[in-house]
């Protein structure tokens, strides 16, 4: 008996699993699939973060009180079980579904009458509707009709079988292909993705290998390690059709070289959060956070500095407002604000970084959360590398 409700519980999961990705359309170029949402949200109300945003902030007791408004339990949310996200880079078209849940079609008037609010009653190009008991929203009424007929096809990946799994991903295009898995471990939130793609390796391999002395302390760490600067500057201005820099600008970008900022951001957000809290009036004034950023090109840049800055003594150069210090005439050192920054997420990158990594993003949360009472250790961090001719990106909420 025992053997046969296993069984049959195997079954069911499968039949869950299977149960949004059966409307992929067939003409998408990416999906996000999360299809344990339950598990996931109970794991990010574990993490530091969720617990200040649901709890100490009070999120979670807002949106129960705007369902309430409309006469719709927020303990009715608990059957929602999966979420879908497809969309077509070429039409720019998307569907967005979640489900199951009730009253789904008050759901859908509460969603669009917020978001007509936070968009002072302009006009929005999306529609938001219920599909049986799923909540529905989309752009195009061709592209949802072809998520309701379904037959969209991805390929299979052992990255979707990953322990602790609750979502997947999966994107092809311009000759390009990515798998991604969202999955907890512990009480850590986790996603790794693996890019397949000649041209990305390209641009991406790391300049070099940094060390400790190569990191700048503060609270949030930032680094941009490419052997081929342009190639990714032309990359993120093809993706998203927007000029990062003007002609000019391109020509005296270093071809290759890194980009290390390590800024102190926790006194800036606890003071935002604490005006906010006891209803303040905010100030107009943009704080400035204390950082230090660091430059190495395989180009000399103190003749650029010589040229275009004002020179206060030797190696030191003041452009815009900005101190730049020269230890070589290949390094730069920028120094911002009025103090040194304290912090110290380049460790956190440090005991995880493998050698190989083009980008990394490190954040120290927890001096914003002691800013809410809450005496605990949380960080995010974000890192990729490349790995035996695949493009790998790995995130971490803890």
């Amino acid at each position: 008996m025992r053997k046969i409700i296993s069984i049959l519980a195997a079954f069911l999961a499968v039949l869950t699993y299977a149960s949004l990705l059966d409307h992929l359309p067939q003409n998408y170029t990416s999906f996000t699939y999360i299809y344990d949402i339950q598990k996931l949200y109970s794991t990010f109300k574990k993490v530091p973060l969720g617990q200040a945003l649901m709890s100490d902030l009070g999120l979670e007791a807002l949106i129960s009180s705007m369902l309430e408004t409309y006469e719709i339990d927020p303990n009715s949310l608990s059957t929602v079980k999966e979420s879908l996200f497809v969309g077509d880079e070429k039409s720019k078209s998307f569907v967005f579904a979640i489900g199951p849940v009730e009253k789904a079609q008050d759901l859908a008037y509460l969603i669009q009458s917020t978001l007509q609010t936070m968009t002072e009653g302009k006009s929005l190009n999306v529609k938001i509707d219920n599909m049986e008991n799923y909540l529905v929203m989309y752009n195009d009424e061709k592209y949802f009709d072809g998520f309701m007929k379904g037959g969209g096809k991805y390929e299979d990946d052992q990255l979707f079988h990953r322990s602790g799994a609750v979502g997947i991903g999966y994107s092809k295009y311009d000759g390009s292909k990515s798998f991604s898995v969202v999955y907890i471990s512990g009480n850590c939130i986790e996603a790794e993705v693996k890019i397949l793609s000649k041209e990305a390796m390209q641009y991406l391999k790391p300049y070099k290998k940094l060390s400790s002395s190569d990191l700048p302390k503060g609270d949030v760490l930032v680094i941009l390690n490419a052997e081929n600067v342009k190639g990714i500057i032309d990359k993120i201005e093809q993706i998203t059709g927007r000029s990062v820099l003007s002609e000019k600008e391109k020509q005296e970008v270093p071809k290759s070289g890194y980009v290390v900022a390590g800024l102190d951001v926790n006194d800036i957000i606890s003071s935002a959060i604490g005006e906010s809290m006891s209803g303040a009036t905010q100030t107009t004034e943009v704080a400035t956070p204390n950082g230090v950023v660091r430059i190495e090109s395989s180009e000399p840049l103190e003749e650029k500095a010589a040229e275009n800055c004002k020179k206060i003594s030797n190696h030191e150069y003041m452009c815009e407002g900005i101190i730049m210090k020269f230890p070589n005439p290949k390094t730069a050192i920028l120094n911002m604000g009025k103090e040194q920054p304290s912090g110290n997420a380049g460790k956190l990158f440090s005991s995880s970084q493998n050698g190989n990594e083009f980008l990394a993003v490190a954040w120290d949360m927890s001096g914003v959360l002691q800013s809410l009472g809450l005496d605990v250790k949380s960080y995010m961090m974000v890192r990729g590398w490349l790995d035996k001719g695949i493009v790998r990106i790995h995130a971490q909420l803890k």
